[in-house]
């Protein structure tokens, strides 16, 4: 309850700065620092460091949609490394220029285009590093998701420590990588399920679904959601956008904040809206196990039914702790 009246205030003060409303205090003092920034650019993202914050910002040239081509990787990877490494930078923002779409995925003609297992290999562990070393790192980031988030995306968007989306129609996120006769091979299908559980961790893997930005949260795929503005002096768009930015840049001063006072704390997040990992055993993925691994070596009556009191006491009872516990 705590977590939810802090960010509320958060949306409250950036809502008013939005609107151009005076702040005193204190907060007029970190409003007035935001102001002040330093930015560079390579072809692709943006970089601008905002009262310690790094906001890096994705912008595909020559494309309606963000996708992550080796070149859109390689200055991801040097944009994200500066913030990380900056000393003078305490937190991070990932967040794209398009207000239709966050990332739409990796791009095809590069996957396409790779002709030997070795070369499969590098593309795969770069990526594997790329999100590990995000995941890991001290500092928090936070994605800010509007529009499209799907396959390399999402799996962006998960690496980092925080998520917050905006509340419409074109916010969806999915691993549709299925779709192509793939599975999700930016770690995915390990993060995934520690985060939303393993049940729907595989209904997102085997079928695609887009997960509008509300069923995200509740689901735990996101931490927090924004609703969109109106009209303005801008486009409704542009200005969800630029608050969008805001409320993130906020959130990951305070999750910076709250690292600070109690370093034991480093990786947890207040009102974080996770759910326990499930073991493979606790969900209904573990009676197709049992059938087809234990079936081969039952031969008798009593054997078979042993094995089917037990492999459904497994999986009702685990379904049962799952409704439960999150």
């Amino acid at each position: 309850m705590a977590s939810v009246r802090v960010f509320s205030a958060v949306r409250l003060l950036s809502q008013q700065r939005l609107n151009g409303f005076a702040i005193t205090g204190s907060h007029s003092r970190f409003h007035r620092a935001l102001s002040v920034s330093t930015a560079m650019s390579a072809k692709h993202i943006k970089y601008e460091v905002k009262n310690d914050v790094a906001v890096v910002k994705i912008d595909c040239q020559e494309s309606k949609v963000n996708t992550l081509t080796k070149e859109v990787i390689s200055e991801f990877k040097e944009l994200m490394n500066k913030a990380l490494e900056d000393p003078l930078v305490k937190a991070a923002v990932l967040i794209s220029a398009k207000p239709g779409c966050f990332i739409a995925g990796a791009d095809i003609g590069m996957i396409s285009s790779l002709k030997t297992k070795d070369e499969v290999f590098k593309l795969s562990r770069d990526g594997h590093e790329m999100f590990d070393h995000l995941e890991k790192h001290d500092k928090p980031v936070v994605a800010a998701i509007m529009g499209t988030c799907l396959g390399g995306g999402l799996e962006t968007a998960i690496a980092c420590n925080y998520r917050i989306a905006v509340n419409d129609k074109k916010t969806v996120l999915s691993v549709p990588e299925v779709m192509l006769g793939l599975l999700p091979g930016g770690g995915g299908t390990q993060r995934l399920p520690k985060m939303i559980g393993l049940p729907n961790a595989l209904d997102m893997a085997l079928t695609g679904k887009n997960i509008p930005a509300k069923k995200a949260k509740k689901m735990g795929l996101v931490d927090q959601i924004v609703e969109p503005l109106g009209p303005g002096i801008d486009t409704p768009e542009n200005r969800t956008l630029q608050y969008l930015e805001e409320v993130a840049i906020d959130a990951a001063r305070m999750l910076e904040d709250y690292y600070s006072n109690d370093p034991k704390v480093r990786g947890q997040f207040p009102g974080k809206a996770t759910k326990a990992p499930l073991s493979l055993w606790h969900t209904v993925p573990s009676l197709i196990f049992w059938c087809a691994v234990a079936t081969p070596f039952i031969a008798t009556e009593r054997g078979r039914s042993l094995y089917w009191k037990v492999g459904l006491f497994s999986t009702f009872g685990g379904c049962l702790w799952m409704s439960m516990t999150t």
